[in-house]
């Protein structure tokens, strides 16, 4: 009785088409509602993208990567370790004061130690 018969389905079409009208719907919602650079920082502090306000765990996490590398060279002084710095919102306003910004991994609030490398740093 339903050999021959085909099923009704949505054609591919029709979903292609369905998921860019919900994309564009998402993308609009978020230009109103705040904004692309209210979006990009709010993924910024979720994905700790960049240094800007970071938590003290990712620098901490950046700061041992840069002291790893800094123990095998010849030199360390030219090293992350000695010459990057960090943005550290340290009273969790949301934004940074000059004095939050440009601390290095040995620095406080950092204190990030790494034998043989910090006597190393001017």
């Amino acid at each position: 009785m339903f050999k021959n018969k085909k099923g009704q389905g949505l054609s591919m079409n029709v979903v292609v088409i369905a998921i860019l009208a919900v994309l564009i719907l998402v993308i609009i919602a978020i230009i109103f509602t705040g904004g692309i650079g209210n979006v990009y920082k709010r993924m910024g502090k979720i994905l700790q993208i960049g240094t800007e306000g970071s938590s003290l765990e990712f620098i901490k996490g950046q700061c041992n990567i840069a002291c790893l590398n800094a123990q095998i060279m010849e030199d360390p002084s030219g090293s992350a370790y000695c010459k990057n710095t960090f943005t550290y919102d340290e009273n969790d306003d949301g934004k940074t004061s000059d004095e939050e910004k440009a601390f290095h991994c040995r620095d406080n609030p950092i204190n990030f130690p790494c034998d043989g490398v910090e006597n190393e740093c001017l």
